[in-house]
């Protein structure tokens, strides 16, 4: 990997085809929907060209529920989310853990099939990451007992729930879908900022 960083900005200034440049670690100082959005500007402008990660961001704020809702705002907009300042050594456990729990989680998807389809959310849904008619990663921090999609094609579907803070998980195997909009309740004793990936069932 032979990479850039520059200040604030989605566009990879440095980038040239055919260049030995890689990688653009990016700044972009945002906070919630305007850092998502940046993130899925940045992929968009990449397309498979270089690969992007959120590499600083001096506007997510302190603790651990803002660095938490930033690393799934990056992640949602198809970039790898790091923390600025975020030290192993002086980050609460119980944050390190929710970054465990979200790379456990990614890691288990197809997520590198994806792109971001924000068009898609629906019934509590606030960002989609999707392959559209295969596999969808529907993400929110809002109160809301359901997460839904917009334009599901008919067929059965495997879905694994997360709670986002405790790591919590819930499977579910070859739910029948109709086509249509759908909205699905959210698991019991789940908090309100929850994950969950649906994909076709084998």
């Amino acid at each position: 990997v032979i990479g850039n960083h520059h200040h604030s900005g989605t566009t990879f200034k440095c980038w040239q085809q055919g260049s030995a440049l890689n990688h653009y670690s990016m700044q972009y100082d945002e906070s919630g929907e305007a850092a998502h959005a940046g993130a899925v500007e940045a992929w968009n402008k990449a397309r498979g060209k270089y690969q992007v990660i959120y590499a600083e961001n001096t506007e997510v704020g302190s603790g651990g529920d803002a660095m938490r809702r930033h690393a799934w705002a990056s992640a949602l907009g198809g970039l790898m989310p790091m923390l600025f300042e975020m030290n192993v050594h002086d980050t609460q456990t119980a944050t390190l853990r929710q970054c465990r729990h979200l790379q456990e989680f990614f890691e288990a998807t197809d997520f590198y099939t994806m792109a971001s389809h924000d068009e898609l959310a629906h019934a509590g849904t606030k960002w989609v990451l999707a392959d559209p008619g295969r596999s969808y990663i529907a993400y929110t921090d809002e109160p809301s007992d359901r997460l839904g999609l917009k334009d599901l094609q008919a067929g059965r579907y495997d879905f694994t729930w997360l709670d986002c803070v405790t790591g919590k998980t819930v499977a579910q195997k070859a739910v029948s879908m109709a086509a249509g909009d759908h909205g699905w309740r959210k698991p019991e004793q789940f908090g309100s900022e929850i994950a969950v990936w649906i994909r076709r069932a084998r």
